[in-house]
């Protein structure tokens, strides 16, 4: 089937160096289409198919694609690009059209490692969504180095949760591919129900999820999470952070297989893996710099920190990207001397593991105090009767205090419980300045599209209804 496509896409003029938009939900589409792409010396410019008709048309003008592929079912806005329709049937590749006369593409076209292959754009949480630029010797390092770290064989059996839009999602395919296992993918939306009828089906061994997935399966009595898991093997957690008390209850209940947790971006993929189960000490943490990679934390001035204190997270590393792409033109993406300045800051300790604070701009400056949603996340852990939920700062009503933290909430069940909870908790566990103002029940707390929360949306659906719907 890729070696069809990538012979249907040299048919249409495509060839070493152009972009092709790929716009498939996960499944085999998605993935044939992006090794085709990649077959011809082209670049594949991966979008979620819900990203919107404004990004749609915004990325398809910044990167310059020339076609689009999409699967025959997905409904696509008009982007000014000729577009490619195709699905797949069995062992087949169906075009809507007539492709009788379409040759295969034997062979990939030879490229160095140096070559293009992605421009990935980033969830776009914190502001406009970059477009970074990944060449052929990234792919091909990543696939290596976490097959290796994963310990993934012929034998492993990966279900696919995340995006494959998404570097976190197509890094794990990638890497079972590499190690010559097989790829699972769901048939629509996950469910908790459906996540362990395929998990039991299909003997899965691995998967990758964001931490929201995590809590929903710990909420499971112990023997069908036992069951669930009976094959697995390796699990890894990111996207997201994940509070050291939710961690320590999934060690503890399901004994068995490695547990992963890492911390990365689109501009420098996994730079950190923590081994949850052979460091149970450092569970706050997201781990150590993965192979070859390198971190460091700075202050304002860009100077080096002392382990222990705050600063912002600089990492390098081989699986780095090129640049930022910007009209056909590439521009750096890190600072003279190579480290690319993440935007969050963290921790390192004495032994070298990386504690994430929170992005630079989430901080919350509240009265003189200043302090991140994300520590106060992790110092109330899970909360009986909340499902979910996320604190965020937004501006004083009173004018006083510059911004104040607030909660949203999403019930297990009755509403007035789970906030009554959430504050009881609160008061307790908190310093009196991190103690959110307003708690407020939520029937979902916003994703981007890969799985992180995304506290600007939150605030601004919700923000405003505060003053008259929250709750002290």
């Amino acid at each position: 089937m890729v070696t069809a496509l990538a012979g249907r896409l040299g048919a249409e003029g495509i060839g070493p160096g152009d972009r092709v938009l790929v716009v498939c939900p996960n499944g085999a589409e998605h993935l044939v289409a992006v090794l085709a792409v990649l077959w011809r010396g082209a670049v594949a410019v991966p979008l979620d198919p819900g990203v919107g008709e404004y990004r749609l048309q915004a990325v398809t003008a910044e990167a310059g694609a020339v076609v689009t592929l999409t699967d025959l079912f997905t409904a696509l806005p008009g982007n000014g690009t000729g577009v490619l329709r195709f699905g797949v049937d069995g062992n087949r590749l169906v075009f809507p059209e007539d492709v009788a006369a379409a040759v295969p593409q034997d062979a990939p076209l030879p490229l160095p490692p140096e070559a293009f292959a992605f421009i990935r754009y980033s969830s776009g949480s914190t502001g406009r969504p970059k477009g970074v630029v990944l060449d052929h010797g990234h792919l091909d390092w990543m696939a290596r180095v976490l097959a290796a770290r994963f310990r993934l064989d012929r034998s492993h059996r990966e279900l696919v949760l995340t995006p494959m839009a998404y570097s976190g999602g197509w890094q794990r395919v990638a890497a079972t591919l590499y190690a010559g296992g097989c790829v699972f993918v769901p048939d629509g939306p996950v469910s908790v129900p459906g996540l362990v009828e395929d998990l039991v089906r299909w003997r899965i061994t691995g998967f990758f999820t964001p931490p929201p997935l995590i809590r929903a399966l710990l909420a499971l009595e112990d023997h069908t999470l036992s069951v669930a898991l009976g094959s697995c093997r390796c699990v890894e957690i990111g996207s997201a952070p994940l509070e050291a008390e939710t961690l320590a209850a999934w060690l503890a209940r399901t004994p068995a297989g490695q547990v992963w947790l890492h911390y990365g971006l689109t501009e420098c993929s996994r730079a950190t893996l923590l081994d949850a189960r052979r460091h149970p000490s450092h569970l706050g943490t997201v781990g150590r710099p993965l192979s070859g990679a390198e971190v460091r934390v700075v202050d304002g001035a860009g100077r080096g920190v002392e382990a222990g204190e705050t600063g912002e997270i600089h990492v390098r590393g081989p699986q780095q990207g090129r640049g930022y792409w910007r009209g056909a033109e590439v521009s750096p993406l890190a600072l003279a001397d190579g480290w690319i300045a993440t935007g969050d800051e963290g921790v390192l300790d004495q032994a070298g593991f990386l504690v994430w604070r929170g992005r630079r701009d989430e901080r919350i400056n509240c009265g003189g105090y200043s302090f991140f949603p994300a520590e106060v996340e992790a110092a109330l852990g899970p909360i009986a009767g909340v499902r979910e939920y996320l604190v965020a700062g937004v501006p004083d009503p009173r004018g006083m205090l510059g911004e104040v933290p607030w909660a949203f909430v999403v019930p297990q069940g009755n509403a007035s419980e789970a906030v009554r909870a959430f504050s009881r908790l609160a008061r307790r566990r908190l310093p009196p300045h991190q103690v959110p103002r307003w708690v407020m029940p939520v029937a979902e707390i916003p994703k981007t599209p890969s799985g992180k929360p995304d506290r600007r949306r939150t605030v601004e659906r919700y923000g405003k209804q505060g003053n008259r719907h929250g709750q002290r």
